[in-house]
């Protein structure tokens, strides 16, 4: 019982390594001042740390998946553009108009946002990430929506062009999933969920893409909006 409460636990193996060693705490008191007859973590697998460089990621099928499943076309489109540029989940929130540069193909990071603080990047420092056709057509489709579009709104915003509540996101994408019957893997700050090798990034972007606009930023979004959006 304990095993499958750990496997199901949405965190690390490191985590869920610490959770073991806890419970073993607790039984072992149990059995010391309760006359407990066996401590049940005692034979319990320990979680198998991840390897380093062992990065466990979607494929490019089941992102796709993923985005089909979501609730609305945003929440589409957040998994799409964590899926092919690694951003985290805080730096997807802070993202602003501004930063989605449509004629040169990259995104421009230089926030992040989470538990109601606007801060930094976790770099330190801003960088640029290269948007992959079929991101660009999702955010050219967001573009149009009419309101909340101007550079300094937010691409991602919550009811009234607000932040939004990265919680719910979680939910949402942890209901998507369901939806699309795929593995459960986290969704989180750190961007370990969705980010992928450049290498299968180039190849998602083949395999899925649209075209980017090459000319000024209103004109891009529009021909990728008319060319299809998402």
């Amino acid at each position: 019982m304990i095993e499958r409460w750990l496997s199901g636990v949405d965190r690390s193996s490191s985590t869920r390594m610490k959770s073991l060693v806890l419970l073993h705490g607790i039984f072992r008191r149990a059995r010391k001042l309760h006359g407990l007859r066996v401590n049940p973590a005692a034979d319990v697998d320990k979680p198998s740390p991840r390897r380093s460089g062992d990065i466990e990621v979607f494929s490019p099928e089941e992102v796709m998946a993923l985005v089909r499943a979501a609730s609305s076309e945003q929440d589409g489109a957040i998994f799409l553009t964590a899926a092919f540029t690694g951003l985290r989940r805080g730096e997807l929130l802070a993202l602003r108009w501004r930063d989605v540069d449509f004629a040169g193909q990259v995104i421009r990071v230089r926030a992040s946002y989470a538990e109601g603080q606007l801060t930094t990047p976790k770099s330190g420092k801003v960088r640029s990430v290269p948007m992959a056709p079929d991101v660009a057509k999702a955010l050219a489709g967001l573009s149009e929506r009419g309101v909340g579009t101007g550079d300094d709104d937010l691409v991602f915003a919550g009811p009234g062009g607000t932040f939004l509540d990265g919680r719910g996101l979680r939910r949402r994408y942890l209901t998507a999933i369901r939806r699309a019957d795929l593995r459960r893997l986290r969704f989180h700050d750190y961007a370990d969920l969705f980010v992928m090798p450049t290498s299968m990034r180039r190849s998602c972007s083949e395999r899925f893409g649209g075209g980017g606009g090459r000319h000024n930023q209103s004109a891009s979004r529009k021909a990728m909006s008319v060319s299809g959006g998402r």
